[in-house]
Formats: structure tokens, sequence, C-alpha cells
């Protein structure tokens, strides 16, 4: 998964991984563990993952964002796996699985203080 956020200026995170083009490397998380598909780089290549949950608190500027987050599923032996995004206390994506090797970007609208807050909690 990647982030990406926008008001009056991008914040675009690699999630679980280094800098890779125009994405920071992956910071702003509390929790979770980062894990990377094979030897290739960019967004899709990398992870941030939980058996529980895990959070960031992104600064942001105050007002409406536009938030993408950016998927790829590439266990194979791991079943569907679910998922609930919080963002900024409203659920967002209930119950979300993508499918196996596949990618999903999602967008939505939030309105925000000066921290984008997004929860991601495992769905068992």
């Amino acid at each position: 998964m990647s982030l990406a956020s926008s008001v009056s200026a991008d914040v675009l995170i690699n999630a679980g991984g280094p800098a890779t083009g125009a994405y920071v490397a992956d910071r702003n998380f509390n929790g979770g563990s980062a894990y990377t598909f094979g030897t290739q780089s960019g967004v899709y290549n990398t992870e941030r993952w939980s058996t529980t949950s895990f959070s960031y608190a992104i600064p942001v500027t105050p007002g409406q964002v536009e938030v993408t987050l950016r998927f790829r599923e590439s266990c194979t032996s791991c079943g569907t796996r679910s998922f609930r995004v919080d963002a900024e206390g409203q659920v967002v994506l209930a119950s979300h699985s993508v499918p196996v090797n596949t990618v999903a970007d999602r967008t939505f609208i939030v309105t925000t203080d000066a921290t984008l807050n997004l929860d991601f909690t495992r769905i068992v």
C-alpha cells in the first residue's frame, strides 16, 4: 500500500519502503511491519501490514484532503485478507480485500485538521 494525499501540495509516502520516484520513504506510521516484494523498486513493491492494526498521522494543510491508497496483493498462500480503513474517524473502506496478483487504488475525500489520521484494521 502507498499513500497519497493532497491539499495545496502532495504528500506521497511509499508505505513500508524507501524513497522511490516522487514518493518519500515510509514515515508518520505507528505499528505494523514493512515488507518488500522481491528486488524491484516502486510503490507497489513494498507494504506496511499487521496481523491486527497500524495507523498513520500525516501532517497536512487543514481542510478537505483527497487521499489515494494504492494496494497490491502478492501473497498467493494467504487466502483472502480483509481489512477496514478509517480516515479522520470515518469508515472509508468497510471490508476491503485485493485479489491476488492485482493492484487496486481507492480514492476518497475527508476533512482534516492539521493531521490526516488513517487507521488500518485487520478483519478476522
